[in-house]
């Protein structure tokens, strides 16, 4: 790995190897919430729904500034952040609510 991998589809493999076990993380979130009942399935969905929307409206307005060159951040970086901030939220998004209804 030190030299790199000249062969762009086995680089491509490499990289995106990380991903795969996120994948079958999401696979077991959508059974878990398949299958709680209606009240915790609000929570859930909820969290999730104020998690995408914040993190969605942080990366347009980070899109924005660094359109107006106000911050200059190296793209990949901030793609592969997307997830944990998104995971962050969520989970804080949770408390709160989980709070409020229970």
């Amino acid at each position: 790995m030190k030299r790199g991998i000249d062969s762009l589809p086995l680089r491509a493999l490499v990289a995106i190897l990380p991903a795969l076990p996120i994948a079958l993380l999401m696979r077991a979130a959508l059974r878990y919430l398949r299958e709680i009942d209606e009240l915790q399935r609000r929570i859930e969905t909820e969290a999730i729904g104020i998690a995408s929307l914040l993190v969605a409206l942080l990366y347009f307005a980070g899109g924005l500034l660094q359109k107006a060159k106000v911050i200059d951040l190296d793209a990949a970086a901030a793609m592969i952040w997307v997830f944990p901030l998104l995971c962050l939220v969520y989970g804080i998004a949770k408390m709160a609510l989980t709070k409020r209804y229970l």
